[in-house]
């Protein structure tokens, strides 16, 4: 299978093994998101059951260990070599809920500027969710910090209010992550994400009441 989140909380595509030959592999039958040339994360999976249907029976299963490495993701197959496995980001999210209590969620996530926002954010989410699902409106005060390359840290912090606190951190979390792999001005690399969130059940919110210009009519290279 392709392991595409493990750890506190998981993702996985299962699929049936093809052709095995010493350290190498074909499974599936069918691509798994027609990627071409890459790097996943290959699993070990167990089939729990099988799901009977005469339209489409399936199987429901669940990955084990790591084995290996996806390199190919084609129209018939996808394809990789049993060994070695390939480069990860860790994200770390600590929760700290409205009576002071902290809990600490670790995951690791597949390289790959398709996937790593979304899944980044989706283990926030679920991290939030587990402790702000009555909260009916909450504020998180978030802080991120990203490690990158000879010991540095991008530092960011913000805070956020919503109903569905679970799902605006998200958002928040895959945007700044996307951005960073995906800039066009070329990606920054980093190797780990630390997430703490501090949740208290107020409404913390700043309006603007009243907006001035010193200039209704302003030029390209001017200051307003």
């Amino acid at each position: 299978g392709v392991q595409m989140m493990w750890g506190d909380f998981g993702s996985a595509a299962t699929g049936t093994m093809t052709w095995k030959s010493g350290d190498q592999m074909l499974a599936f039958g069918h691509p798994f998101a027609n990627l071409g040339v890459c790097q996943l994360p290959l699993t070990e999976a167990s089939i729990q059951t099988v799901i009977q249907s005469l339209d489409a029976p399936f199987k429901l299963a669940r990955p084990l260990r790591l084995i290996g490495t996806i390199a190919s993701d084609g129209l018939w197959a996808i394809g990789g070599l049993l060994g070695k496995t390939p480069p990860k980001i860790d994200e770390n999210i600590e929760i700290i809920d409205v009576d002071q209590r902290r809990k600490m969620y670790e995951v690791h996530l597949l390289k790959h500027p398709y996937f790593t926002a979304s899944l980044a954010g989706a283990a926030a989410m679920e991290a939030i969710s587990i402790h702000a699902a009555t909260q009916k409106m909450a504020t998180a005060e978030l802080d991120y910090r990203f490690d990158l390359p000879d010991h540095q840290q991008l530092h960011l912090q913000e805070f956020e209010s919503s109903t569905n606190l679970g799902q605006s951190v998200a958002n928040d979390v895959q945007d700044l992550v996307n951005g960073l792999l995906n800039n066009p001005l070329g990606g920054l690399p980093f190797s780990a994400i630390h997430v703490t969130v501090r949740l208290s059940p107020l409404r913390h919110l700043a309006q603007i009441a009243e907006f001035d210009a010193s200039k209704e009519d302003v030029y390209p290279g001017e200051t307003v």
